[in-house]
């Protein structure tokens, strides 16, 4: 049977309470978890998807990176081309 840690702190209210309603520690918290997991298991089918953007908003997103990339060109030098080799990304970082 799995077990769940709480605090000292925790478990001495709980079987204060427990003893006061004449039932044991597991018998009080059992029914809470219970449903604090049909709670769980409600709301995880009713979450719905992040809503996505609507093609034309992600056509002109990508336009405005693609204009950003092409206004940063004249800051390389004419040919330069990037060594994004995983050789390259990697070095000097030790083996």
């Amino acid at each position: 049977m799995p077990v769940i840690s709480v605090s000292d702190e925790t478990y001495r209210r709980l079987a204060e309470r427990a003893a006061a309603e004449r039932t044991t520690v597991e018998k009080l918290a059992t029914p809470v978890l219970e449903r604090l997991a049909e709670e769980s298991a409600a709301n995880a089918h009713a979450a719905s998807a992040p809503e996505l953007p609507s093609a034309e908003d992600w056509v002109r997103k990508v336009a405005a990176l693609d204009a950003l990339i092409l206004a940063r060109g004249e800051r390389y030098p004419v040919g330069f081309q990037a060594d994004v080799s995983r050789e390259a990304i990697y070095e000097g970082c030790g083996e």
